[in-house]
C-alpha cells in the first residue's frame, strides 16, 4: 500500500500473508529515516561541495520533513523491492485519484532532482580537472548514477505494457466515470498501459423501487460513457450485500473476480467494447428475509434534522473529509448550498482542495480555477495549486538573476556554477509543494475578507491529515530560511523573496491559530457503515484530537433504509452491526445518518433537495 492512509491490514482483518505472499504498508517517515542512514554522508557531501551552507546549514536541511514525503519514499521503496526482494510481481494498492496521478510522475521529478544535484557538483568536477588535471568517480557520483539508472529502470518498466498495467477500479456514478475518464487521459499521458477497468457494486437485481432505480442509472451511465470507455474491456462486479474483508471472503472475492475477468475476454491490445457480468447472484446476494430485523436507528428522530450540537453559526471554516469514495463533495455542496440559505448575510466560498477535483461535477457548473458565482453569496473555487507554484517559481527566478547581476556588476569573476545551482533549486520542490500552495491561497482568501465562511472539500484521509499538519512544517521550513537569510544576508540580497515569506509565516500563524479555536472551525468526518471506513475514520478522528481540530458530529452516509425487498434487506442487516459500532466507538458525537438515495445527487436542484433532508 502506497497511500498514507492504508487499508490493506484492515482488509485482511489481521492476516499475516501466505508463503508466497508478502503484504507491506509504506511507512514514510520510517522509510525516510532508513534512506537518510543510508545515504545522509553522501547527501552532505553533495551540500557542502556544490553549496555554500556548513555543516550546521546542511543538517538543519536534512533534519526537514517534507511535504509528499509519501509518494517519494513510496517511489524509492518500489525499486528496492523490485531490486532486492525477488518477487514475481508487485500489486500497488494506489492513494485515490489526484495523489496517484502525482505519485506515477514522481520518476519525472525525481529525474530533476538527481539533475540539480548533479550540477552542485559540477564546479567541484571542474576545480579538480583544473588543478589536478584528472577527475576521478568517488562515492557520490556512484550514488547519483544508480539513482539515476533506477528511476530510467522504474519508468521504463511502468511504461512497458507486457510488464506494468495500471487497473483502475471505478462504481457506475457520474462523478466516479468523470474522474476515471480523467485518470485514463493521464495515463495515456504518462504512456502507462491500461486494458481492463473494474467496474465494481453493479446492481444485477430488481426486487425493489431502490435497486431498480439503481440498475437503471447503472446502465443509462453504462451507455453514457460508452464513447469515453470503449477501447477498454469493462468487467462488471456484481454488487455484494457482505462486505469483503477477511482472508476468507477475499478468497471467494478472488475466484469470482478471476472468472468474471476470465469470461470478460481479452482482445490482445484492451480495444473494443466488452461490458461483462455474469449470473453470480446466488452466490454473491444471500436473500434471507428471516435476517430482516427491522430495527431503527438510534437517531431515527434525527434522520432529517441537523444534531443540535452541530452549529455553523460563528463557523469560518467547515472542513469536510473522510475515505475515498465516501460522498465528501456532495455532502460538501449540500452544506454549502444551505449555509447560503441559513443566513443570506454572509458570503460563502466553497473551495476544493483536492488535486483530483469534482466540485465542477457535482455541481453541474464548470467552476474552474478562476472560481464561480454560484448564486449571489455563495462562490466556487477548484484552486489551482501549479499555477500558484508558478508565481512563486517565478517571483525566485526574478531575485536570483537580480542578485547575480548586482554582485557581478563591473566583475569579472564567473560563478556560472553558481548561479546555475542557485537557480536549480527548486527543482528540489517536494511533490506535496501543491498542498502548500493551496493553503497559501485560502490564506490569501482569508485575508482579503471577502468571505465569512470557507467550506473545503478535501483530499481522502491520508493527504487531508497531511494537509492539516502543513501549517506547522511550512513553519519549520521558513525558521530555516530566515536562518539562512540573516547568516548570509551580505551574498542573498532577494528582498521580494524574503517579503513574500515574511507574509507567508504570519498568515500561517494566522491560520494555525483559526484551525483550533472551536468556534471559527469545525471539521465535519463523513464515512460509510463499513467495517473497513469505520477503522479509517478512528485514525482520521485521532489525528483530529491530535492537531486540536474540533469535530462536532460524523455524518454517517449511504445507509440504506428499511426495506422488504431481499437484497436491501441483506445490505442493512451488515450495515446494522457496523452502525452500533460507530454509537460505540464515537459517544461523544452526534452520529448522524444520511440515507442511501435511489438518485444521484448532481446539479444545484438535487443538491438543494438533498440539503433540506439532511440539514432542515
Amino acid at each position: 500500500s502506497i497511500d498514507p492512509a492504508h487499508s490493506l491490514q484492515d482488509s485482511l482483518a489481521g492476516f499475516e500473508g501466505l508463503d508466497n505472499l508478502k503484504t507491506l504498508e509504506i511507512n514514510a517517515e520510517k522509510s525516510l529515516e532508513k534512506f537518510k542512514g543510508k545515504h545522509q554522508k553522501t547527501l552532505r557531501t553533495i551540500a557542502s561541495r556544490g553549496t555554500f551552507l556548513d555543516n550546521e546549514d546542511i543538517s538543519n536541511f536534512l533534519s526537514l520533513s517534507m511535504p509528499g514525503l509519501d509518494e517519494v519514499m513510496g517511489i524509492i521503496d518500489v525499486i528496492e523491492f523490485l531490486k532486492s526482494s525477488g518477487c514475481d510481481m508487485v500489486v500497488l494498492d494506489t492513494a485515490p485519484t489526484g495523489h496517484t496521478l502525482r505519485f506515477l510522475g514522481l520518476p519525472e521529478m525525481i529525474r530533476k532532482w538527481l539533475k540539480a544535484l548533479d550540477s552542485m557538483l559540477a564546479k567541484h568536477r571542474y576545480m579538480k580537472m583544473l588543478y589536478a588535471r584528472k577527475y576521478e568517480k568517488d562515492e557520490v557520483d556512484n550514488f547519483l548514477e544508480e539513482m539515476f539508472k533506477d528511476i530510467k529502470g522504474l519508468s521504463r518498466l511502468l511504461q512497458d505494457c507486457a510488464k506494468c498495467e495500471f487497473v483502475p477500479v471505478m462504481v457506475l456514478e457520474k462523478l466516479v466515470i468523470q474522474e476515471t475518464v480523467r485518470l485514463l487521459a493521464s495515463l495515456e499521458k504518462h504512456g502507462i498501459q491500461s486494458k481492463n477497468i473494474i467496474i465494481n457494486r453493479v446492481y444485477e437485481y430488481s426486487g425493489c423501487p431502490l435497486c431498480k432505480s439503481k440498475r437503471l442509472q447503472q446502465e443509462k451511465l453504462l451507455e453514457e460513457a460508452g464513447c469515453f470507455l470503449d477501447k477498454y474491456n469493462l468487467i462488471k462486479v456484481p454488487l455484494y450485500c457482505d462486505e469483503i474483508q477477511g482472508i476468507h471472503a477475499l478468497n471467494e472475492y478472488g475466484k469470482n473476480l478471476e472468472l468474471i475477468w476470465r469470461n470478460a475476454g481479452d482482445t490482445g491490445n484492451g480495444y473494443g467494447l466488452r461490458v461483462t457480468g455474469y449470473e453470480l447472484n446466488s452466490q454473491l446476494v444471500t436473500r434471507n428475509p428471516q435476517h430482516e430485523t427491522g430495527i431503527e436507528y438510534q437517531v431515527s428522530s434525527n434522520v432529517h434534522r441537523t444534531p443540535s450540537s452541530f452549529t455553523v453559526d460563528k463557523a469560518q471554516i467547515l472542513l469536510v473529509g473522510g475515505k475515498g469514495g465516501v460522498g465528501k463533495t456532495t455532502l460538501s455542496c449540500a452544506l454549502a448550498l444551505q449555509t447560503r440559505c441559513a443566513d443570506f448575510s454572509r458570503k460563502i466560498l466553497l473551495v476544493s482542495t483536492d488535486p483530483a477535483h469534482s466540485l465542477s461535477d457535482c455541481l453541474g457548473i464548470n467552476i474552474g480555477e478562476e472560481g464561480k458565482v454560484v448564486y449571489d453569496n455563495l462562490d466556487a473555487v477548484e484552486i489551482n495549486a501549479e499555477k500558484e507554484f508558478e508565481y512563486l517559481k517565478n517571483l525566485y527566478s526574478a531575485e536570483i538573476k537580480d542578485m547575480f547581476n548586482s554582485i557581478l556588476e563591473g566583475s569579472m569573476i564567473d560563478v556560472k556554477f553558481d548561479q546555475d545551482v542557485m537557480e536549480r533549486l527548486l527543482d528540489f520542490s517536494p511533490p506535496g509543494l501543491d498542498e502548500v500552495m493551496a493553503l497559501t491561497k485560502i490564506i490569501d482568501y482569508i485575508e482579503e475578507e471577502r468571505y465569512d465562511v470557507f467550506i473545503l472539500d478535501t483530499a481522502p484521509t491520508g493527504h487531508l491529515i497531511r494537509f492539516l499538519e502543513l501549517p506547522e512544517l511550512i513553519e519549520g521550513w521558513l525558521r530555516t530560511f530566515f536562518t539562512i537569510f540573516l547568516k548570509y544576508k551580505s551574498i542573498l540580497r532577494a528582498p521580494k523573496l524574503k517579503n513574500y515569506l515574511v507574509k507567508i509565516s504570519k498568515t500561517i500563524k494566522k491560520l494555525r491559530r483559526i484551525l483550533v479555536d472551536t468556534e471559527k472551525t469545525l471539521f465535519l468526518p463523513v464515512s460509510i457503515p463499513t467495517e473497513m471506513a469505520l477503522e479509517e475514520t478512528k485514525d482520521l478522528i485521532h489525528a483530529m484530537r491530535r492537531l486540536g481540530i474540533y469535530y462536532p458530529a460524523i455524518f454517517l452516509n449511504m445507509v440504506v433504509p428499511y426495506s422488504t425487498c431481499n437484497v436491501c434487506a441483506d445490505i442493512r442487516r451488515n450495515q446494522e452491526q457496523t452502525v452500533k459500532e460507530y454509537y460505540k466507538v464515537f459517544t461523544e458525537e452526534k452520529v448522524h445518518i444520511v440515507f442511501h438515495c435511489d438518485k444521484e445527487p448532481i446539479g444545484l436542484a438535487e443538491l438543494k433537495d438533498l440539503s433540506l433532508k439532511i440539514f432542515k
